[in-house]
């Protein structure tokens, strides 16, 4: 997973800051192209071929690990390379073991958040470790006309309304994404937690997200192959009933009307139709009982 680019250039006289100045690449967003979506403070997970894999970036200088695997090239700012090594049975990946456990060897290949109460100071409050496919949480209500003034003010109304968010991710269509935060406009982040305060978020719902997207991939693809069958069976159908109004016609003597040719292409019509009929409802009962 490569690192992801901030949509403004950061204040050089403040880096912790953004200004307005829109970071080259970044046109994307503010033409509507992107689907925003929350961004939750964690840590990377890559799950490849039912294995998860943790984020870790190779600092300038040190030894790579042997299973080391490059995201992208050395970052130009600290000259370090992010990548994915596997995520061992060890202690110190103990907080990804608890959740690849709790529902996490279930999810299908992706890349996720880990977040949990040992987590990045568990800033959402939760109540056990889970991991978020990234980009399920879409954002519905961000202002239409995207600014640096307008993002500022959703990001701090968010925190206003007691549901404050680390920041937004935008996701294009071609793989592209781009970013911004809250502590890019100066708001505070992690925000302040009450004694006893949990979050909102249920720990299983990453499952049931991933369920319904199984299902909703699953359908889909039922849909299509219906809907190959059922052309199949038209044009079988079209073709039986023309080799059959064919055979009938030459069975006629030549003295055959046009009159009477003309009402059999009608009740040859009226056969197609009513065929096809009677395969669309069964298309549909069949779909409904994979369903």
């Amino acid at each position: 997973m490569r690192k992801i680019p901030t949509v403004f250039v950061r204040d050089p006289v403040n880096p912790k800051t953004v200004t307005e100045t829109v970071t080259p690449g970044c046109e994307w967003v503010f033409a509507g192209e992107g689907v925003p979506t929350v961004k939750h403070d964690g840590t990377a997970v890559l799950i490849r071929g039912g294995k998860p894999f943790k984020r870790f970036e190779v600092k300038a200088g040190k030894p790579t690990p042997p299973d080391f695997e490059p995201a992208q090239d050395a970052r130009e700012d600290t000259g370090g390379t992010p990548g994915w090594i596997p995520v061992a049975d060890t202690p110190d990946n103990k907080w990804h073991i608890e959740a690849w456990n709790h529902g996490g060897s279930t999810l299908s290949d992706g890349t996720y958040e880990l977040m949990g109460p040992k987590v990045q100071g568990n800033p959402e409050n939760l109540k056990d470790h889970v991991l978020w496919r990234h980009g399920a949480d879409r954002i519905l209500n961000l202002p239409s006309a995207i600014t640096h003034a307008s993002l500022a003010e959703y990001l701090r109304q968010m925190g206003a309304l007691g549901t404050p968010i680390e920041g937004i991710v935008w996701h294009h269509l071609d793989g592209r994404m781009a970013k911004i935060k809250s502590r890019d406009f100066g708001l505070p982040w992690p925000p302040r937690k009450e004694p006893g305060e949990t979050s909102a978020i249920d720990p299983e719902l990453p499952k049931i997200v991933e369920e319904l997207r199984r299902k909703f991939q699953s359908t889909t693809e039922a849909l299509e192959r219906e809907r190959g069958e059922t052309a199949r069976l038209r044009e079988l159908l079209v073709d039986e009933t023309a080799r059959r109004m064919h055979v009938e016609a030459n069975s006629y003597n030549e003295g055959l009307e046009w009159e009477e040719a003309g009402e059999m292409a009608k009740n040859g019509n009226k056969l197609v139709a009513g065929r096809l009929a009677e395969i669309r409802e069964l298309a549909r009962e069949h779909l409904a009982s994979r369903l």
